[in-house]
């Protein structure tokens, strides 16, 4: 694998060939996303309504295995496929090459055609300032603040781009780094991982507990599975959670990314897979689950069957004091401030309110039972416009979202209005169900003001609705040329 690859600079290049009074005039753009190939098609079919044709190529990615040629009318293969053989001749990526013909009255022929265009695209490139760039990952990593002279170190030896940076009582760091190094920095930050837990703990020992946007964020992405044990074991779900975000650092430990065990619960007896990390004693064996949703029913079965915890089960689930006070009398934790952090955390993010509940959403506690796809963890779901959508992460594809989520990738890229071999970019937004015609009714007197780089299908997505829908609600045709300022109804 190589992580390096040659590509044009974002000013592009323009290029000419005529032939027996057909002009051929080259257009060469820098492109990430077939979004940005759509845009600049559609303001060059416009700007040259007049041209007999618009042909096209472009070629995305690091490794290029994305791709298209468009003859636009002209004979086949005798276009797209020789502006694309400049391309590949060339070995560029992340670029589009269009060429616009004026017919001159006078056909050239299969032959004549195919070196036009070739030369109108060879042209386009000469004009442009060829890069060679590096194939860089993104590593997020998030952290307690005491931890940050650790995080730094490892930074300043790698040499990683900030990409972002966030402080608090929890950190986060975005770094941007050469692909073939990425591994390695996971690693290194990873081996600091397991400090998370125990310095989150120092931190909010000394003061009141704040508000955390990663434990709302575990907290929305387990609660449904929470509430599914609760009604199955009688172990509240706000107990569940609390205990889930204390013990696993909201998931972000490293015994959860290495063996999915999000509550810390050692071996007694297991029969099955172990992971061993040092805890109370050095290298300390822990069970080891194939997803989320092992390990809390393994929770609510360790607790339900455990003879020292029998007596809490005579408490009600309203009960969340009484049950964290027990578990700590009970010897769950060593930690003197153990029932104290869970009662806080209930209490802040209002898991008491769980406790109440008499159903769940489904599809949200079925991702918990989900199998992550390459090793890579689960994708957060996140739910919005009574549909429910996950951010793309770097190498995602529709298929491979569809592999973990147990949904047809052809549904999914359908529910997106995408086709479904498309290139997802990284953070953008993904819909497991078909959208909706309008935007929630918060949206009702409220407008969208149009924004730099927006498209009608990036606001579409934003808001979870149709794109069909959205035109037709603005009464809005397709070849609308969307401006910066524009005021958009979305229900």
């Amino acid at each position: 694998m190589t992580d390096e690859f040659k590509t044009i600079a974002n000013k592009g290049g323009e290029g000419y060939y005529t032939e027996k009074r057909s002009k051929f005039l080259a257009f060469a753009h820098h492109v990430e996303t077939v979004d940005e190939v759509r845009t600049l098609l559609d303001g060059y079919r416009k700007k040259y309504y007049d041209a007999r044709h618009v042909c096209y190529a472009y070629m995305l990615g690091p490794e290029r295995t994305e791709f298209r040629a468009n003859d636009d009318g002209e004979p086949s293969s005798t276009a797209g496929k020789p502006i694309l053989g400049q391309i590949n001749s060339n070995e560029l990526t992340d670029i589009l090459i269009v060429v616009v013909r004026y017919y001159g009255g006078v056909n050239l022929g299969t032959s004549g055609l195919i070196v036009a265009y070739r030369e109108a695209a060879a042209d386009a490139i000469a004009h442009c300032q060829v890069e060679t760039r590096q194939v860089e990952e993104i590593v997020s990593y998030q952290f307690a603040y005491p931890m940050m002279n650790d995080v730094m170190r490892v930074v300043k030896e790698m040499a990683p781009r900030i990409v972002s940076q966030t402080y608090d009582n929890t950190c986060e760091i975005k770094l941007s780094i050469r692909k073939s190094e990425a591994e390695q920095l996971r690693q290194r930050l990873a081996k600091l991982a397991f400090l998370v837990a125990f310095l989150l703990t120092a931190v909010t020992s000394t003061a009141q507990m704040k508000w955390n946007d990663r434990y709302q964020q575990y907290i929305n992405q387990y609660k449904d599975i929470a509430i599914e044990q609760m009604l199955r074991w009688k172990v509240p779900a706000s107990i569940t959670l609390a205990q889930g975000i204390f013990e696993s650092g909201a998931g972000q430990g490293d015994l959860v990314r290495r063996s999915n065990n999000h509550f810390g619960i050692k071996c007694h007896g297991w029969t099955g897979r172990t992971v061993y990390k040092d805890d109370d004693a050095k290298n300390e064996c822990f069970r080891a689950y194939d997803s989320a949703f092992d390990s809390f029913e393994d929770h609510s079965r360790f607790l339900a069957t455990g003879q020292r915890y029998r007596s809490l089960f005579s408490l009600k689930t309203t009960d969340y004091k009484g049950w964290a006070r027990g578990l700590k009398a009970a010897g769950y934790a060593t930690n003197p401030q153990y029932a104290d952090r869970l009662i806080e955390l209930i209490q802040l993010y209002k898991l008491y309110e769980l406790d109440k509940a008499k159903g769940y959403d489904k599809f949200m506690a079925q991702h918990a039972k989900d199998h992550s796809v390459s090793g890579q963890p689960l994708h957060p779901i996140k739910i919005y416009n009574k549909n429910y959508y996950l951010y793309a992460r770097r190498g995602d594809t529709f298929r491979s979202i569809g592999e973990e989520i147990g949904i047809s990738y052809k549904k999914i890229a359908k529910y997106n209005e995408r086709d479904r071999d498309d290139r997802l970019q990284e953070g953008e937004i993904i819909w497991l169900k078909k959208k909706q015609k309008k935007a929630p009714k918060d949206y009702k007197k409220r407008l969208h003001y149009v924004r730099q780089g927006e498209s009608m299908y990036s606001i579409a997505q934003s808001y979870g609705i149709r794109l069909k829908s959205l035109y037709k609600m603005n009464h809005l045709k397709p070849d609308y040329d969307l401006r910066i300022g524009d005021a958009l109804r979305l229900r």
